[in-house]
């Protein structure tokens, strides 16, 4: 993983920077980051070296780009949030913080800042390495639930369980049945059958890491799958 103590730098001096009426202001005014966005194709511009993900080769300019790319916010918890940034060839994990409407992420070998402004998310990235990007983009909101979509009609396995979620919002598992569904970002689900200890009637945070999605009970109870 590519260091860029530089970047962590300067964005652990922005937090500082923050004053304790700031915060809770930012706090109570905090963006919603949730969702599928799509990145505007001709508002990119970009220097780069290197490869990366086999869409850039070389060294070069980029103004307007016709690559298609989307983000996939599944959750949020007072502020901080996971998701994915995907290209044609491949998805990358990334997690951040919102304070107000600003935006800060990291992936696997990037850094993000930027705001979140209702439906349009605009942000820089910074790649360091053998490959090093500097590059700014817009992306907008679309109407697609990201978590809906990544759950519907997958058959999520551990050690213990498999567990379908139907798409016509029943579930069906080892143990348990129920019907399912997807509110502010939360995975809720009510059981007809069931181990005593899950309780009737839940909505849990998630995090989808790749194939693999953990659900957080606010009893304290984790849980985490396969998606197949």
């Amino acid at each position: 993983m590519a260091h860029f103590p530089t970047i962590a730098g300067m964005l652990a001096a922005t937090t500082l920077s923050w004053t304790g009426a700031a915060l809770a202001e930012a706090h109570n005014d905090r963006s919603n980051v949730v969702g599928a966005w799509q990145r505007v194709k001709d508002q990119t511009r970009a220097i780069y070296t290197g490869s990366d993900h086999g869409v850039v080769t070389g060294s070069g300019f980029i103004e307007g780009d016709e690559t298609d790319w989307t983000l996939h916010v599944f959750s949020e918890r007072a502020g901080a949030f996971a998701g994915e940034s995907c290209s044609v060839n491949k998805c990358e994990q990334f997690i951040g913080i919102l304070q107000g409407r600003g935006f800060y992420a990291v992936d696997e070998d990037s850094y993000y800042f930027g705001e979140v402004d209702g439906d349009r998310l605009e942000f820089c990235m910074l790649e360091a390495g053998s490959v090093k990007i500097a590059g700014c983009m817009v992306y907008m909101r679309t109407d697609t639930d990201p978590l809906m979509e990544a759950l519907s009609g997958r058959t999520l396995v551990n050690s213990g369980r498999s567990l379908t979620l139907n798409a016509d919002g029943t579930l069906t598992g080892t143990d348990l049945s129920g019907t399912w569904s997807i509110e502010d970002s939360l995975f809720c689900r009510t059981l007809l059958t069931g181990p005593e200890t899950f309780g009737v009637a839940e909505c849990q945070n998630v995090i989808v890491d790749g194939t693999e999605i953990t659900f957080f009970s606010p009893t304290g109870r984790t849980a985490t799958y396969l998606m197949e």
